[in-house]
């Protein structure tokens, strides 16, 4: 998978030097940066080439029903407001099926959670302890998802990763992890310590920081813009609708696991 290109052979020679990941290997990440930073836009640039090069079954939780993902209502594999919380505990069920029923013929599927802190804080105004409950089933997915069937990945979205956002250990599970926009100094010490860049740097819209499991060290990175945002998210559809949706896996682990009568 691309993340993106190195932002100083983009800026000083024009290169588009590919920044790689593996995500067979490193099927985590974490995507921070504030509002208008490009964490959305990046997303659908991954999300395009990742189902494109068909690395991964993707499914996206969006609780802020973003207006740049308008194009997707009505998709099995997008779920917005309240809907992406049962996104998320029916991607915990498929995550337990497959923990105890091995199945080669399903591949890497991928969890996408779009404002992670935002989802948290309506929750917990609801149920604190359902909060706790969330919480605890992304982290156990985090934790153990790499090593299960062909690989059970979670992209997490958040303006800020800090660590009240993640049960104990959870966050420093995500084996790639890119920050769009400048970052605060509380920030940096959470995600890149000890790492040399230059931090006070002001990145524009796709710019950022990458840091990747097994990589020597953080990279900069740019993320490029698409112009034609309608024809890109027609794409993504596409071929989101020809995937298989969450039921239909569960359904084909429990079949295949001799529990079909279970299927609700």
């Amino acid at each position: 998978m691309i993340l993106g290109y190195s932002l100083v052979d983009w800026e000083e020679y024009g290169i588009k030097t590919t920044i790689h990941t593996d995500i067979y290997k490193n099927p985590h990440f974490l995507i921070t940066g504030k509002s208008g930073s490009g964490k959305s836009q990046s997303f659908l640039w991954y999300a395009y080439h990742i189902l494109q090069k068909q690395e991964s079954i993707l499914y996206l939780a969006d609780f802020k029903a973003g207006k740049e993902y308008t194009p997707l209502k009505g998709c099995h594999a997008y779920s917005c407001a309240d809907n992406a919380v049962s996104m998320i505990y029916d991607y915990y069920k498929l995550y337990t099926e497959m923990r105890q029923h091995q199945n080669p013929e399903i591949g890497h599927i991928t969890l996408v959670i779009e404002e992670w802190f935002g989802l948290l804080g309506y929750i917990e105004s609801i149920d604190k302890k359902q909060k706790n409950d969330l919480m605890a089933k992304v982290g156990e997915i985090l934790a153990l998802g790499r090593g299960i069937g062909n690989g059970i990945g979670i992209f997490l979205m958040v303006q800020r990763a800090d660590s009240s956002n993640f049960s104990a250990g959870s966050r420093e599970q995500f084996q790639n992890i890119v920050s769009f926009g400048r970052l605060s100094k509380e920030q940096r010490l959470m995600l890149f310590a000890g790492e040399d860049l230059d931090f006070t740097r002001n990145y524009k819209t796709g710019q950022g920081i990458s840091l990747i499991d097994g990589q020597d060290s953080a990279t900069e990175i740019i993320v490029p813009w698409v112009p034609e945002q309608d024809t890109l998210l027609n794409r993504i559809r596409n071929y989101m609708d020809k995937q298989p949706s969450i039921q239909e896996l569960l359904h084909q682990m429990r079949s295949a696991g001799g529990d079909a009568e279970h299927e609700p």
